[in-house]
């Protein structure tokens, strides 16, 4: 069992690293399915604050699932225990006897409905804005529960699974030249609704609203990006570089003296800073050029220099 755990290992982060992120998951579960048992699954993200499924992956069983499963959501007791005790992977029957569950509404309408007979699973959670990463996998037959060798098994599977998960997924978000992106990153939809988050971009939204603690992202936020364009905020930047699919892709980072610049001054600056005139400078620009020394102005009160080698070295630091 160890040699085959260890090769599952080995052949998920290569394939993390090599396949669409389209196709990661339905290659997880054609192969996790080896070490143990299940019959159906289903893999996603969501929020705790507010309560929320935003994407799930599912592997053989029906679509409507997800029409139905929001009117049960409260009633979830599974779903609530795996997120009283994230990373622990939790077995149904530590929680009741499967007659007591025969019993229950959730069971009645829609256990049996989809054939939920027995559940596995587990979730991570980003205790900022409770964003979470959620997997469960399912038995149709009442009669094989999951055994302990099962949840051990799963327990030493979960960390990589999501951890390759997000490889495949963050490869998908590399710069135009290939490379990662070093900037802290999220994903939102376009209401705000945070749906995948890098290393750092919590703390830098931190920095900004201390007293954040959502899934959503802070209302100045959303209003600056509801409009397209991005939050220069007292510390932190935050702009919108692209689309994803239908969802937007964020990058945060300090603010710097820049920010305070207009963009025609920032021009400006960096032209002077390269040597050009102030003629060349408003011929290149089609301005005065006296426009361009009041830019300039502007530019060296901004950015607190006195002259250009002072410039030259202020552009060079930020």
């Amino acid at each position: 069992m160890v040699e085959r755990l260890s090769q599952f290992l080995l052949e998920l982060h290569r394939t993390s690293r090599e396949i669409p992120h389209s196709g990661f998951k339905d290659w997880v579960f054609a192969h996790l399915v080896r070490l143990i048992h299940f019959d159906s699954a289903w893999w996603g993200s969501g929020s705790e604050r507010p309560l929320q499924v935003h994407r799930v992956h599912l592997h053989r069983c029906s679509p409507r699932i997800l029409d139905e499963y929001p009117r049960f959501i409260e009633q979830d007791f599974f779903r609530e225990a795996v997120s009283r005790s994230p990373g622990r992977v939790m077995l149904f029957s530590d929680l009741m006897s499967r007659e007591a569950f025969e019993q229950t509404d959730i069971y009645r309408n829609f256990g049996r409905p989809f054939q939920v007979e027995w559940s596995m699973g587990v979730v991570l959670i980003e205790p900022v804005s409770s964003l979470n990463e959620f997997a469960t996998i399912w038995r149709h037959d009442a009669r094989k529960p999951f055994a302990e060798a099962d949840r051990r098994m799963m327990q030493a599977v979960v960390p990589h699974l999501f951890e390759a998960n997000r490889i495949c997924r963050v490869n998908q978000l590399r710069d135009p030249e290939g490379t990662q992106r070093a900037a802290p990153w999220a994903l939102s939809d376009s209401h705000g609704l945070l749906l995948d988050i890098g290393p750092g971009f919590v703390d830098l939204i931190h920095q900004e609203w201390p007293s954040w603690r959502d899934a959503e992202l802070p209302l100045p936020l959303r209003a600056s990006l509801s409009l397209g364009r991005r939050h220069t905020g007292s510390r932190v930047v935050i702009e919108m570089r692209e689309t994803v699919g239908q969802l937007l892709l964020l990058e945060a980072r300090q603010r710097s003296a820049l920010d305070d610049l207009t963009p025609r001054e920032l021009v400006v600056a960096r032209r002077y800073a390269r040597g050009e005139t102030y003629l060349e400078i408003a011929l290149a620009l089609s301005v005065a050029p006296a426009t361009v020394r009041n830019q300039i102005y502007r530019a060296y009160r901004k950015l607190d220099v006195n002259n250009k080698a002072e410039l030259v070295h202020r552009l060079q630091r930020v």
